[in-house]
């Protein structure tokens, strides 16, 4: 990521153990504010991933921010086209600036251009990520069909479970930090942002790319209680946006 966005950055690192952590990360520390959150302070408790969202966000030196996991890459370039819209995002309406996000098939790079992932997509080698028909209207209001064309932001919808990658104005409601562990983490805080009357306003050229990896340890541990956990986390969170 770091070799792709020539901009500042704001990471949390979730620690196992932090001497071998910021030995690790001493390197980076040039342009990259690293903030590093002890696993031992969650002993027993879901990995809290809004909470490591927002205390991103919070330490983040700049007024806007793009939205990003680890796993999810941009291409060249990136910082400066976004940095070139500002001045129109501070004109216009509140809003928060969608990155389409995609994913390569097995084995192929990751585009390091718009050109590069157009020349996968034509093959079938890139698509929408997570297009499978249970996950895929996680991202489908994007409307990517348009968004190959596109020369200017266009508006989209929103429909609930939408989570889209995103660049926004420190202005932007936080991560509900009662979504702890996997699942509807991003879905929550999109419902938040829509509520708070926030457009979603889909950026040209600019996109992030799924970097493929085993899946994360924590994911694992909670896969036999996450559907439970989920039905409990939804039902506080709608009666919290309810009121």
């Amino acid at each position: 990521m770091l070799s792709r966005w020539d901009g500042p950055v704001s990471v949390v690192v979730y620690s196992h153990n932090v001497t071998r952590d910021v030995e690790a990360i001493a390197p980076l520390r040039g342009r990259v504010d690293v903030h590093i959150t002890p696993a031992v302070l969650h002993q027993g408790r879901p990995y809290p991933v809004n909470s490591l969202r927002n205390a991103a966000i919070e330490t983040a030196r700049t007024t806007y921010f793009v939205v990003c996991d680890a796993d999810m890459v941009p291409p060249i370039g990136s910082y400066q086209a976004l940095k070139a819209l500002l001045p129109a995002w501070e004109r216009g309406p509140p809003a928060v600036h969608v990155l389409p996000a995609f994913q390569v098939a097995a084995g192929e790079p990751l585009p390091l251009t718009k050109s590069e992932l157009e020349a996968l997509a034509s093959r079938g080698r890139a698509s929408q990520v997570h297009p499978e028909p249970s996950r895929m209207q996680a991202h489908v209001n994007t409307d990517y069909r348009k968004w190959w064309n596109a020369v200017s932001e266009y508006k989209v919808n929103y429909t609930m479970p939408y989570e889209p990658y995103f660049a926004a104005s420190k202005r932007v409601p936080r991560y509900p930090n009662e979504f702890a562990g996997y699942g509807n983490d991003k879905t929550a805080h999109c419902l938040e942002v829509w509520y708070s009357g926030m457009q979603f306003l889909v950026v040209p050229g600019v996109f992030v790319v799924h970097a493929d990896h085993p899946m994360a340890d924590w994911m694992v541990q909670e896969s036999d209680t996450w559907e439970s956990h989920m039905r409990d986390r939804m039902a506080s969170f709608f009666a919290d946006v309810a009121e």
